[in-house]
């Protein structure tokens, strides 16, 4: 199952994808790093964090029995942290891992300029 996410993830087109380094028994805990063109401003965190809110609102408007717990933009985050990223945490609960698929997904309608988002735990 892990390669067939990993396919659907490197085939979006509008940024990078690096899902390589993901530990996929965090699942349901994942962190997205966004990185950006520049460092983001406050405005675009906002827009990062709505977009992700809206998509998990409208997906779990229709999947109830395994909703996505909650969207939360990390502000300290221990890691390295890198200059142009905007880091949100996401706990898919006991939805399936195509929920994961689409979250990124719903990034490419935004304006925002991104280069690369890669997944965390």
């Amino acid at each position: 199952m892990e390669n067939w996410l990993v396919e659907q993830l490197k085939a979006i087109r509008a940024f990078r994808v690096d899902a390589d380094g993901y530990d996929w028994f965090s699942y349901p805990d994942v962190v997205l790093e966004i990185v950006l063109d520049a460092p983001p401003t406050p405005e675009q965190t906002t827009a990062a964090v709505t977009t992700l809110t809206e998509f998990v609102n409208g997906y779990n408007k229709w999947h109830f029995l395994r909703p996505i717990h909650y969207v939360a933009e990390i502000g300290d985050i221990t890691r390295v942290k890198h200059p142009r990223g905007i880091y949100i945490h996401m706990d898919f609960g006991h939805s399936p891992a195509t929920a994961l698929v689409a979250a990124v997904k719903s990034l490419e309608k935004t304006e925002l300029p991104i280069f690369r988002v890669t997944l965390q735990w």
